[in-house]
């Protein structure tokens, strides 16, 4: 049985409540899977050491009343969620979403993806990042001197300027959400990089070789 109870914020569901299942988090070995699952539990939580190291230790778990119905395999005495399955029910300030799964061809072929790799675990190497905690962590070991930055509680800011135009021609700011807001002179868009499986280093680095369109001339 887990030793864990549901890590939603409000839920009460418990190890010891046998009506409901508790599915761990996605192994690190799915780390997509495991960054859309903690994307998901993360929002409007503020991470504590505690929570964090339940992250980094993948003691959490989330029971099945925040899946969709769909999102499962139901089997005579457990139910088990679908690869890329993550909670999308009864979440905090959340209104419900409905869950598209991934086709997969057969339950055999589940089994199949879900098989431990026979490489050492020293060959896998990802960059995760799950709280902000770590973001700053990373962001503090290096930065590309183009870039004026502050690092704070709260959040952080990220501007690359350029000599002709007052307003920066890129503002990224990362909050303790691990949320991404990014300007180009002056303007929102979206970032096209992830914040959670980049280094901010190199997600600078990538941004500052864009090529920007310049406009139609007259």
């Amino acid at each position: 049985m887990p030793g864990e109870n549901c890590a939603i914020v409000g839920c009460g569901i418990c190890r010891n409540q046998n009506k409901y299942g508790l599915f761990k988090i996605p192994p690190l070995t799915k780390p997509e899977w495991r960054q859309n699952f903690l994307a998901q539990i993360l929002k409007g939580r503020i991470v504590d050491e505690k929570f964090s190291k339940k992250i980094e230790s993948s003691k959490v778990w989330v029971c099945e009343k925040h899946y969709e119905p769909d999102a499962l395999y139901h089997y005579a005495t457990r139910k088990v969620p679908k690869e890329d399955a993550i909670p999308t029910l009864n979440l905090p300030g959340m209104s419900n979403k409905t869950y598209v799964p991934r086709p997969i061809n057969s339950i055999v072929k589940r089994e199949q993806n879900h098989q431990p790799a026979n490489i050492p675990s020293t060959s896998i190497k990802t960059f995760s990042i799950y709280t902000y905690r770590q973001f700053l962590q990373n962001a503090s070991m290096s930065i590309n001197n183009n870039w004026q930055y502050s690092l704070l509680d709260q959040s952080s800011t990220f501007r690359l300027f350029d000599s002709r135009f007052q307003v920066p021609k890129f503002d990224l700011v990362v909050d303790c959400h691990l949320k991404v807001t990014l300007r180009v002179f002056g303007w929102f868009s979206t970032c096209p990089f992830s914040i959670m499986s980049m280094p901010i280093n190199t997600i600078l680095t990538k941004l500052e070789t864009m090529n920007l369109c310049v406009g139609i001339s007259n």
